[in-house]
């Protein structure tokens, strides 16, 4: 249909997604693994039988009788149903300048969390070499097959905030089938600029503010003690199993929970640029791409507690979860290619990092009982050089690629991230979600395209 602007365009559709899984262990002693309901168990606690005394109460409270099997049984589904429809609305193209409004809306009806509705608006103008765009959506994510049913379980060192003791109790963490679709609210606003004097040339910055309601997470084994003893949160009161003589805790529970709020800022720059040039003669091209991210605020609050975890890059050393969030991280890659001659050369760079936002000895930023004494808290900077060379040529009416690639070509260290783990008895040094852990190394191949 047009309008006074020009034709609207829209897109309407449905879909039916159904999603499985499972998984067995071959542990006779561990029928169902159900952490909820984890009788009958392989060890009797003591006074469980006529005389039997002296057994440890993390023996007795174990799900299972071999060693290292203690992972669940896992068996779930998940169903959704969606219906979604979008539009392009021209709202004026003339003189030079253009307005554009857009709007989406998507309804899905999940298993075992119901219906949830999902919408987007947002505004573009366009005026000479500049592009202005804005936009609010509410997002909607449910949780996945792990998230919901996937559970294993360890143990953890906890500081029980009611006397202050250190002790190592027994964990389950991971799945739970009652979390609930993460909503958030999100604000972006940016500007693209592609000057007509320098063709080729796009440089864009970006603005985002992000609002999750119930977001969908994990908050530590310490977390959850602190929110049952310190905020009196009940939810993480359920999870918490005490000696009925003793009132040790003996098992905690750190599966997924909608998390109260968590909210995250940052802003991203992005520049591109692709040109003819005469350097060596023949068909040559240069481009370069850079992209650069700056967070300025990864908030997580629950349960009265709120950690901010801009800039983390080391472990919770209280949970031994790694974080990936650094306060600032750039990438860029320039090639050159003539003919079929091509060559490209990458940068990677991490900026300055924190070990655990909990060792920063501030009140202000981790509850008593969650803070860490770390004596250097920084994690260093680090950057990254990669290179690849290849030639293309045609064979027949194919096209083969022969090339070769350096993967961190200068063999950088991974920053010292250092964490230990009581259940495995020893400690990790990096942080391999975000450093590179394995040093430089060479990779050659064929392409062949038919």
């Amino acid at each position: 249909m047009d309008l006074w602007a020009g034709p609207i365009a829209g897109a309407f559709g449905a879909s039916y997604r159904r999603d499985k899984v499972l998984q067995i262990v071959q542990d006779v002693t561990n029928p169902a693994s159900n952490f909820d309901n984890p009788d009958p168990r392989p060890v009797l606690c003591s006074g469980a039988a006529p005389g039997l005394r002296g057994v440890s109460v993390p023996d007795c409270l174990n799900t299972v009788g071999v060693q290292y099997s203690k992972v669940s049984n896992i068996k779930g589904s998940s169903t959704v149903w969606e219906g979604f429809g979008e539009v392009l609305l021209p709202l004026y193209d003339s003189d030079g300048f253009g307005l554009f409004a857009n709007a989406a809306v998507r309804y899905a009806d999940y298993s075992g969390s119901g219906s949830v509705w999902a919408y987007k608006g947002g505004l573009e103008a366009e005026f000479g070499d500049f592009r202005v765009r804005g936009t609010y959506s509410r997002d909607v994510r449910a949780a996945n097959l792990s998230e919901r049913f996937d559970r294993t379980g360890g143990s953890a060192t906890i500081t029980d905030t009611r006397d202050g003791q250190t002790v190592t109790v027994t964990i389950f963490s991971g799945g739970n089938p009652a979390v609930e679709p993460e909503e958030a609210d999100t604000y972006t606003i940016g500007a693209v600029y592609q000057p007509s004097f320098a063709p080729g040339l796009s440089l864009s910055l970006d603005y985002y503010d992000i609002t999750i309601d119930g977001a969908i997470g994990q908050v530590g084994t310490q977390g959850i003690v602190s929110g049952c003893f310190n905020d009196n949160v009940q939810s993480f009161c359920d999870l918490i199993t005490l000696n009925p003589t003793t009132d040790d805790i003996v098992l905690v529970g750190d599966i997924f929970i909608n998390i109260d709020t968590a909210t995250a800022r940052g802003l991203d720059f992005e520049a591109g640029y692709n040109t003819d040039v005469t350097l060596f003669g023949g068909d040559e091209t240069l481009d370069l791409r850079l992209f650069s991210a700056w967070l300025f605020e990864r908030k997580e609050t629950n349960g009265g507690q709120t950690f901010d975890l801009a800039g983390q890059t080391g472990a919770r050393q209280l949970s031994q979860v790694y974080e990936s969030l650094p306060d600032f991280r750039v990438t860029a890659s320039l090639g050159y290619r003539n003919g079929g001659l091509s060559t490209r050369i990458g940068v990677r760079h991490l900026g300055e990092g924190i070990q655990d936002v909990c060792g920063l000895q501030d009140d202000a930023v981790c509850p008593a009982g969650q803070q860490v004494f770390i004596e250097d808290n920084t994690v260093d900077a680090v950057t990254y050089l990669d290179l690849r060379l290849g030639y293309e040529f045609d064979l027949g009416n194919t096209q083969l690629e022969i090339f070769g690639s350096v993967t961190n070509l200068l063999d950088e260290d991974p920053p010292l991230t250092p964490s230990y783990s009581p259940f495995f008895g020893y400690s990790t040094q990096q942080n391999p979600a975000i450093y590179d852990i394995l040093g430089r190394r060479f990779t050659v191949g064929v392409k062949l395209e038919m």
